[in-house]
């Protein structure tokens, strides 16, 4: 039995990092649905990125932080591609609200995974922020969202608000941040397995399944 361990660095904001999500997942179900005699298993852990380091609470509109991401004018474009992607991966992307600092969303999904040690809330937490601010344009860098995110993911309620009235672990995902760039990562998405293997981006099931494949043949020998 292996037990295929996978880090995930990325920020919420980025769209590219909901697909890969979706296709990380895709992976991951087409993998036991062929080893379907295997008792592998699957830890999934998240680590942060800010792509807006930066940025303040309620900062910007989304369609200007594009704008200003892209360069572009008219991002027209670039909504109709992510549109598209989105649709071919099970999401339907909304471009509007506002955006602004990810800290304190990385900072609950720090705090899940290590206090609370509980995969499927800390999935559902990190689900739950993905589709609030790309398939409901809201603003996860608000309290009130991000403790109807946490709540509806299973957490306390008392939990969440001790939580986000302090800074508790913001040290940690500020750690994370800093050491993700001393590494040579400065943009999302990057999968790493098994601390040797990386997949950037959001491959298609193939890129995973090649890896799942080595770490499992791995862990026979």
């Amino acid at each position: 039995m292996a037990v295929i361990k996978i880090h995930i660095v990325s920020d919420i904001i980025c769209p590219l990092c909901f697909v890969g999500k979706r296709k990380l997942e895709k992976a991951i179900d087409l993998w036991k649905k062929t080893h379907g005699n295997s008792s592998d298993t699957f830890s999934i852990t998240w680590g942060a990125y800010y792509l807006r380091p930066d940025a303040g609470t309620s900062e910007a509109t989304t369609v200007d932080y594009i704008k200003q991401k892209t360069g572009m004018h008219d991002i027209t474009p670039v909504i109709r591609r992510m549109e598209q992607l989105g649709r071919a991966n099970g999401i339907r992307f909304k471009v509007g609200g506002r955006t602004g600092s990810t800290r304190d969303a990385h900072r609950l999904i720090y705090l899940a995974q290590t206090k609370l040690s509980n995969p499927e809330i800390c999935d559902a937490l990190v689900e739950g922020l993905f589709r609030r601010h790309h398939e409901g344009a809201q603003d996860i860098s608000s309290h009130d969202i991000l403790r109807q995110i946490a709540v509806e993911a299973g957490i306390d309620a008392g939990d969440v608000d001790t939580w986000l009235k302090s800074d508790i672990a913001g040290v940690d995902v500020d750690r994370e941040f800093f050491e993700a760039q001393r590494q040579g990562i400065f943009g999302v998405l990057l999968f790493m397995i098994q601390g040797q293997y990386i997949v950037r981006g959001a491959q298609d099931p193939p890129a995973f399944l090649e890896v799942f494949s080595k770490v499992a043949r791995n862990d026979s020998s």
